[in-house]
């Protein structure tokens, strides 16, 4: 009995040290796009969508859960600095940029969760209904000089906590052209364009390509 139990804590012992090692944990994988300045980290758990490269404009990267499904991830850049970042309050940005866009779409029972301001941009959270499943989403919105990124992490709003360390690994490593060495904002550059047009356009590319991702995730043949 005692030989037994030896056994017992040793195995128990040796599978704590995996899991403190990492062995057993997904390991992270680093994005990088020289071209748009971009790079992340994020979870071995996801892998890339190959998409035409005129299928979304300004598309940098698009991933999805391994075997398809939920979660799925995308980053958009677009023409722009967002002067509002440093003015307005993050639910008046949120409603703005985000919800707005999702009812044009025909989501109207769209509703904020949250809306965090960062020092690098804003992050909103939001809930909605798309065939037949409660959805979430969360989306963060990066400012340059004459740009602005926008990340997307779509996933069902029940899975949402428990996959949420996901977006989180890729927001706070994600760094871009024009990111302010301090971790704060840069002066905004003129622009001659509306951006806050160019704002809902980027988060409308983002929610037809989640559209997409999650329509192909359910089309595709289970083995």
């Amino acid at each position: 009995m005692s030989i037994q139990r030896k056994n017992i804590n040793f195995w128990a012992f040796f599978a704590m040290f995996l899991l403190s090692s990492g062995t057993l944990r997904a390991e992270s994988r680093q994005f990088s796009n020289s071209t748009e300045g971009v790079s992340f980290t994020y979870s071995s758990s996801f892998e890339e969508v190959s998409m035409p490269p005129d299928a979304t404009p300004g598309l940098i990267t698009a991933l999805k859960a391994l075997g398809g499904g939920f979660p799925t991830v995308n980053v958009l850049v677009q023409p722009g600095t967002i002067t509002e970042l440093t003015s307005a309050s993050p639910a008046t940005l949120a409603e703005k940029l985000v919800l707005s866009d999702y009812r044009k779409v025909g989501l109207n029972d769209v509703r904020l969760i949250r809306a965090s301001q960062l020092l690098r941009g804003l992050v909103v959270q939001v809930e909605y209904s798309s065939g037949g499943m409660k959805l979430a989403g969360l989306i963060a919105i990066y400012s340059a000089l004459d740009r602005h990124y926008v990340l997307t992490f779509t996933d069902r709003a029940d899975a949402l906590p428990s996959h949420e360390q996901l977006f989180r690994e890729i927001s706070e490593s994600f760094t871009y052209k024009g990111q302010s060495t301090d971790g704060g904002f840069k002066k905004p550059a003129p622009t001659r364009t509306s951006v806050f047009f160019e704002a809902l356009l980027a988060l409308g590319l983002v929610l037809l390509l989640g559209l997409i991702l999650h329509a192909r995730s359910r089309t595709a043949p289970r083995s």
